[in-house]
């Protein structure tokens, strides 16, 4: 014990000693690595969390104000009659993108970030182009034998609002994809006005 004591006081190491610090020498490197990567990949101005929180409420306030201007003005130059076969529509619509886009957001959600971080977000967006493929030929198909069905039996004028309704969640479910996107990315202005942006373009889209 004296000797490994006096040993390490005047700077001499024992061959066990040597051959522990080889061991632990890669592994401090690799962690001062990582930190290094860590710091560089983190963005170098983050917004404080009340300016988040503001362009947040900022966008749901501009969202809502849309969302009430659209049934306002269709309540008013539609015929309630007409005015259900949209919201039957916009029922299936609603429907198809949380079957086939829900999913595939909460996963960019989950896993955009550590794609970023891991310098891998070109395998991200194939794998994700691959699981939107195929997730959807099978709902695409259901739907083909449902058009089918509608024909047989007589409905064929509810084929058009079936594909109107496919179109529409098609087109809703990549903006909400690329809002996730967004919103993972920590783009909190980007997605508040891609929330009042989506809304008043609905409305202008629905007028004209």
């Amino acid at each position: 014990c004296i000797r490994l004591v006096s040993d390490r006081r005047f700077g001499y190491t024992t061959p066990g000693t040597r051959q522990s610090r080889r061991t632990h020498e890669p592994r401090r490197m690799l962690s001062r690595s990582v930190k290094l990567v860590n710091s560089s990949s983190s963005p170098a101005r983050t917004q404080s969390p009340a300016m988040e929180l503001g362009w947040l409420i900022g966008g749901q306030v501009l969202s809502v104000a849309g969302a009430l201007a659209a049934v306002r003005c269709l309540t008013e130059a539609l015929p309630p009659e007409m005015y259900g076969i949209l919201g039957l529509g916009m029922t299936a619509a609603t429907a198809i993108q949380q079957l086939w886009f829900g999913p595939l957001c909460a996963t960019t959600d989950r896993f955009f970030p550590p794609a970023r971080e891991a310098g891998q977000l070109g395998v991200f967006f194939r794998v994700l182009l691959r699981l939107l493929t195929l997730t959807g030929a099978p709902l695409l198909l259901i739907l083909s034998a449902l058009s089918v069905t509608l024909m047989n039996f007589g409905y064929g004028d509810w084929i058009v609002l079936l594909a109107c309704a496919v179109g529409y969640a098609i087109a809703s479910g990549a903006n909400n994809l690329l809002e996730s996107v967004q919103n993972a990315s920590r783009c909190r202005h980007l997605v508040a006005l891609h929330n009042g942006a989506s809304a008043w373009l609905r409305l202008m889209l629905a007028v004209g």
